[in-house]
């Protein structure tokens, strides 16, 4: 597989404003979220959340439009296609922006080029998890079960290029782990399956997974992320495994905003800083779906760290050999 080396950069277009005209008065109508998922996802959830709160602080109903296919794909394409104006915008979680994109082919758009950043809203960790009978509880112990099962062990994700996937594949490439990927079509068939002991582990989100830690049909090892999970607050860090190949793992989810590109600064930083006044009397209600939010979030802070993202994913990609799909 041939994955280039492009320079992941927002081009100056995606900040400049457009003429006066198209920025007075905004907003004089509601404004349309588009999450290009299904309700109940991540960023369904954070919208919902901040929904009447954002409303609020710009003035104007906004309304969500969940535009799901194409794992985020598909809607996110239609907002890139919409008018620079501030009335169409993408709340969406990171796999159509930052891994989807190294993943499938013939994406409609090209994030930097199509997209104008403006907030992000809240990030949270996904949690190793392990069937009930499997002898592992630590990152130390799968280690060595999986080494002692070289080939024999399988991990499941809610689909190829999935972050469950993704992820899953950073830590078999720190570790040099042999396993086997076992893609589901979604996240339903791969909990069943993992807790019928039809596939050894899993990484999931992290009020999912507590759900089925108390349930008793997992077991869950450690969490993705450089800080804990605050849903999980006892449950150790890979970083923390002692294993000097996954010191200073940072891997998980995130939700953001974006425009499409050339929309109008004045309405970028409008919206950035609404979103800014509104999450610390949302953060209860993000924490309680395991999301935290954002500290540094200007649109330039978010660019920077999308950018970074992106771009940990594409090497991801390119190092575990994994083939675009249709």
């Amino acid at each position: 597989m041939n994955i280039g080396r492009r320079t992941f950069a927002f081009s100056a277009a995606s900040f400049l404003a457009l003429p006066a005209t198209a920025q007075e008065g905004w907003p004089a109508r509601p404004v349309t979220l588009v999450v290009p998922y299904p309700p109940g996802n991540a960023a369904d959830i954070s919208g919902r959340i901040l929904l009447e709160p954002l409303s609020t602080e710009i003035g104007q109903r906004l309304v969500i439009d969940n535009r799901a296919g194409a794992s985020g794909i598909m809607g996110s394409a239609s907002v890139a296609r919409s008018a620079p104006n501030g009335y169409t915008l993408l709340l969406t979680s990171n796999s159509p922006i930052a891994s989807g994109p190294w993943v499938t082919k013939n994406v409609p758009y090209v994030v930097e080029r199509d997209f104008t950043p403006i907030a992000g809203i809240a990030r949270g960790a996904l949690v190793l998890l392990a069937a009930s009978d499997v002898p592992v509880s630590t990152t130390a112990e799968f280690v060595a079960y999986v080494k002692a099962n070289p080939g024999k062990t399988s991990y499941g994700s809610f689909g190829q290029g999935n972050l469950n996937h993704l992820i899953m594949e950073m830590l078999r490439l720190r570790l040099g782990l042999d396993m086997v990927h076992v893609p589901y079509r979604g996240s339903g068939p791969a909990q069943l399956d993992l807790a019928a002991g039809r596939i050894q582990f899993l990484f999931d989100g992290a009020p999912g997974a507590l759900g089925r830690i108390k349930a008793g049909q997992a077991k869950g090892i450690a969490v993705s992320t450089l800080k804990r999970s605050p849903t999980l607050p006892d449950m150790p860090t890979l970083a923390e495994s002692g294993l000097p190949e996954l010191r200073g793992m940072d891997a998980g989810g995130w939700v953001g905003l974006f425009g499409p590109a050339q929309t109008p600064a004045p309405v970028v930083e409008r919206l950035n800083g609404a979103v800014r006044a509104v999450i610390p009397a949302a953060q209860a209600k993000l924490l309680e779906q395991g999301l935290e939010t954002f500290t540094e979030n200007s649109p330039a802070d978010f660019a920077a760290f999308v950018r970074a993202d992106s771009e940990k994913w594409r090497q991801v990609v390119q190092d575990a050999k994994i083939e675009p799909q249709e």
